[in-house]
């Protein structure tokens, strides 16, 4: 491994362990601490930790360990079983999909005649029937890596909702989020499977790449219809959270000291600066798509999944960072307790007679 693909890959892993220690950290002060720390919020900022730490381990073995693991690698054989034998089936696979006569959800067709809403709740079906006949972990890996792109976009948009509606309508907006927050972004996380099953139809390979010295994962479908649905999506939730963002910074000056802490105010920065990245992060995305070869799609491939390490892993230092509370719950938990005792002996005073 060369010193610059070593410093690539060792100071982001770095900087990631600490970043889901602090992740793990906010967590258990949270919940903790719940009888005081109890907001829609934190509920939110919970669910969506545990979707972005999936998120983030995903993209370590699909776009990080990937790269600095060659044939001789004592980590190979996390390739190796599923590398694919030859790029000509690749390219095939890939000729295929390309083919307006390819029929990617062939189950569906033969079931139902034709795409109905009925697809969606059959494509699980499917999935599992097909488990024999295609490798389930690679097509997984793959369907994840974009749905879980939408589930984080959403779940800024309803954490941007969340900070507006709060600070708007404080005294019924922090009762309906405590009591439905949890079942919205369950059903945010349901709903991108509309789009994003597909790719269990379409086999994803692993391929050794002789020039780079590392392994690759190939997918069969060309890059601008893995896009089709996911940028479009990620324009609008980005300019909505920014949108709703700043709508919720102007509604401060308008409240009282009392309601602002009452509020939690810090939390929308929190989201502001999540959105910002997101539109970095999209921004990204698009010219990826619009250039999918040569040295600007070589490049952003290097670099989007630090990208990504921003948008899944920068909620726990921001949380630390600006919330008082929560930093001084954390502090106190590495302070060195002073466990010394003072023992107080008593002697007897002497009868002076």
């Amino acid at each position: 491994m060369e010193l610059a693909d070593a410093l690539r890959f060792y100071i982001p892993l770095f900087y990631s362990a600490l970043l889901i220690l602090l992740y793990l950290l906010t967590f258990y002060v949270i919940v903790r601490h719940w009888k005081t720390e109890k907001s829609s919020f934190f509920m939110m900022y919970i669910f969506e930790g545990v979707m972005n730490m999936c998120t983030y381990f995903m993209v370590f073995y699909s776009k990080k360990l990937n790269t600095v693991t060659s044939e001789t690698s004592p980590l190979a054989f996390l390739y190796r079983d599923m590398e694919s034998q030859t790029l000509e089936n690749i390219s095939e696979r890939r000729r295929l999909v390309e083919s307006k006569q390819a029929c990617l959800f062939p189950p569906l067709k033969r079931h139902l005649g034709g795409y109905t809403p009925a697809s969606v709740w059959l494509s699980g079906c499917v999935v599992v029937r097909r488990c024999g006949d295609i490798d389930f972990l690679k097509n997984f890996l793959t369907c994840m890596s974009y749905h879980m792109a939408f589930v984080q976009y959403i779940n800024t948009s309803l954490i941007s909702t969340n900070r507006y509606t709060v600070l708007r309508f404080l005294q019924s907006a922090e009762p309906f989020w405590k009591k439905f927050a949890l079942p919205i972004m369950i059903l945010a996380f349901l709903v991108p499977f509309v789009d994003t099953h597909r790719y269990f139809f379409l086999q994803t390979e692993i391929i050794f790449n002789e020039e780079s010295g590392s392994y690759e994962f190939v997918e069969p479908m060309p890059l601008e219809d893995c896009f089709k649905y996911l940028n479009p999506t990620m324009i609008f939730c980005s300019v909505y959270s920014v949108g709703m963002n700043v709508a919720s910074r102007m509604n401060l000056r308008t409240l009282n000291t009392h309601v602002r802490s009452k509020a939690s105010t810090n939390f929308t920065i929190i989201t502001l600066f999540t959105s910002v990245t997101q539109v970095l992060g999209c921004f990204l995305s698009i010219i990826r798509v619009k250039w999918p070869t040569g040295p600007i799609a070589k490049l952003l491939a290097e670099y989007l999944p630090f990208v990504s390490d921003g948008l899944t892993l920068m909620q726990p230092l921001l949380l630390f960072v600006l919330t008082s509370s929560i930093r001084g719950k954390i502090i106190a938990m590495f302070k060195r307790k002073d466990t010394s005792v003072v023992h107080v002996i008593r002697s007897a005073s002497r009868n002076s007679n």
